[in-house]
């Protein structure tokens, strides 16, 4: 027993390093003769550098392993100058990888990349797209020489041709995503589609014609995880059970609230458009508390901002229950999880047993619905 425990120590590690695969990113940028050097940093991070490479000659080489593909930036700077150049939106995937350009960096071409290709032919589609809306403005100004603003009839038919051109731009993707099943930029633009609160009747279908391959990437598994816990805090769903402390350290469950109507609000101090929709919560909250609407607000602030936190429950006069966890957007969150909550404002609206009957209601549609309970 005791062999077999130190042979799976031995090779713990190698099967961990199994699940990732190499990658080598080699640069030819010709008329970089300076010194200089290439920086690497995710774009969600792109402040903090993960890997760096001396140019020499022009020339400069990147490797390690990665687990998924993801997008990176690449920063070329030089040592003598503030001068800096960048290549952006641009996939790092297992394999060898080539970026040569014969003179901005930003310009480069990228070879041996099948996912970038991808990348590559979905924006030049999505700009394609684009340009046309910029081509009506461009000719209404030759039109309109001198005037500045649209008038009404103008901004009304703008505003029909940004509709149609967003619809339009969201097909291209679609339509990608259902062509190019065995592609990591599919699972990317799903997640892209979706946005932080998808509808799940949309995008799982969508989700469900990738390839396997893709859908057991961690990424996939990732996102698999958050579809299932949006569909599990649909309208019609049993809202889960939890329990977050008051501003006193007191325990208070969801549970607490069973036979009454109940908005959870999900906030932040630092959320301006969550602030900016409380003069619309303490107008439903005076209207309907009586006739047995409660409030519970959950906050997304960490433990550096509970003063915070308490500042903005007295200054924005929020009368109901207030309770968080204080862990901010951190892993540890158990409400994020369990509600598969990305971005905020955001709100659930329960029925006297628990069962959701709305979601992420706002302003008018909030008291509409609220008409239509406690009339």
């Amino acid at each position: 027993m005791k062999k077999i425990l130190i042979l799976l120590i031995l090779i713990f590690p190698i099967l961990l390093h199994a699940q990732n695969a190499s990658y080598i990113l080699k640069g030819k940028i010709a008329r970089v003769d300076a010194p200089a050097k290439v920086y690497m940093s995710t774009e969600k991070r792109s402040g903090t550098y993960i890997d760096s490479a001396t140019v020499q000659k022009g020339q400069f080489e990147l490797k390690g392993t990665i687990a998924d593909p993801y997008p990176v930036r690449l920063v070329l700077k030089y040592e003598d100058s503030d001068k800096q150049e960048y290549l952006t939106n641009f996939y790092l995937e297992p394999g060898i990888i080539t970026i040569s350009s014969a003179d901005s960096f930003k310009n480069a071409i990228i070879k041996g990349s099948k996912l970038n290709a991808d990348n590559e032919k979905l924006k030049n589609a999505v700009k394609l797209n684009e340009q046309k809306l910029q081509t009506y403005l461009s000719e209404w100004r030759s039109a309109h020489p001198g005037q500045k603003e649209m008038d009404s009839i103008d901004r009304a038919d703008y505003s029909l041709k940004l509709k149609e051109n967003k619809k339009a731009s969201m097909q291209i993707y679609f339509d990608f995503i259902k062509e190019n099943p065995n592609s990591f930029i599919s699972l990317d633009a799903i997640k892209y589609v979706g946005g932080p609160i998808p509808n799940y009747a949309e995008i799982a279908p969508l989700f469900n014609s990738l390839s396997p391959d893709i859908k057991n990437t961690i990424t996939g598994k990732e996102h698999a995880k958050f579809l299932t816990t949006v569909n599990a805090t649909a309208i019609g769903k049993m809202a889960p059970e939890f329990t977050l402390y008051d501003p006193d350290g007191k325990p208070v469950k969801l549970s607490d609230f069973k036979g009454k109507y109940v908005l959870v609000d999900f906030w932040a101090s630092w959320c301006m458009p969550c602030r900016a929709e409380n003069p619309n919560l303490i107008k439903a909250f005076n209207k309907f508390h009586g006739k047995g609407l409660e409030i519970l607000g959950v906050s997304f602030d960490d433990e550096k901002r509970k003063n915070d936190w308490l500042a903005a429950i007295k200054k924005d006069g929020l009368l109901w229950k207030n309770v968080s966890d204080l862990k901010g957007w951190n892993a540890e969150n158990v409400v994020a999880g369990l509600y598969g909550i990305r971005a905020i404002p955001q709100n659930v609206l329960l029925d006297k047993t628990g069962k959701i009957i709305g979601k992420n209601l706002k302003g008018e549609a909030l008291n509409k619905k609220l008409e239509e309970i406690f009339h």
